[in-house]
């Protein structure tokens, strides 16, 4: 069964970034881009070489993921080669230098910034789980509890192996389903075996009502 992914709420490994400078906002931009998924230019690449993430550990060490909001992710050669191997050049991966807030030296590890490039507008909303967001009542998201249940269309994630929501998605309701991210259950099985630290997964459920 395919799985939601989630940065680890472990205090004792997760870690706080932050963007210096900050990126700039507005269409088009990078961080447009990156918030939603979208292709990023050859300038914009070249504009991310201009920033650089600050990372502040809650613990001892730093993880495999850390990640600024729910949709900007940072991996380690482990990661990536990973994912890779299911899925060769679909992905976009970026040098990033991340730097310990405290001490203003290079982490230990190395990291490349993680660009999903496809998604897929695959939530059973009428099954899963679901709130209204409070600063937007027409926003539906899903729960966030651990015992929350989500279930997924297999036609619409196809032979993907690593996915997020889409923006402008057939279906208005999945517009704020952009930021979640979903992973096969053969991918996370290879996440396990590795022991990759950063993410948290939840098994979703396959939906028997499957769209037309």
């Amino acid at each position: 069964m395919p799985y939601r992914i989630d940065l680890t709420r472990d205090e004792t490994i997760g870690s706080r970034t932050q963007w210096e400078p900050p990126l700039p906002y507005g269409p088009d931009s990078l961080s447009s881009c990156i918030d939603f998924g979208q292709p990023i230019s050859r300038e914009l690449v070249k504009q991310l070489g201009n920033h650089r993430m600050l990372v502040r550990p809650h613990g001892a060490g730093v993880c495999d993921v850390i990640g600024y909001r729910s949709f900007t992710y940072l991996v380690t050669e482990k990661v990536q080669k990973i994912i890779e191997e299911l899925e060769p050049g679909i992905h976009h991966f970026y040098d990033i230098d991340t730097i310990l807030e405290k001490t203003g030296l290079p982490t230990e590890q190395k990291y490349r910034f993680m660009h999903i490039t496809q998604c897929a507008n695959a939530v059973d909303l009428e099954k899963s789980d679901t709130i209204i967001s409070h600063v937007n009542k027409k926003t539906i998201m899903l729960d966030t509890w651990s015992n929350s249940k989500c279930f997924l269309f297999p036609s619409k994630i196809g032979k993907r192996h690593l996915w997020r929501g889409c923006w402008n998605a057939d279906d208005p309701r999945h517009d704020s389903l952009y930021s979640d991210l979903f992973c096969s259950d053969e991918l996370f099985e290879k996440f396990k075996d590795a022991k990759i630290t950063g993410w948290e997964f939840r098994s979703c459920e396959i939906s028997s009502e499957d769209t037309k």
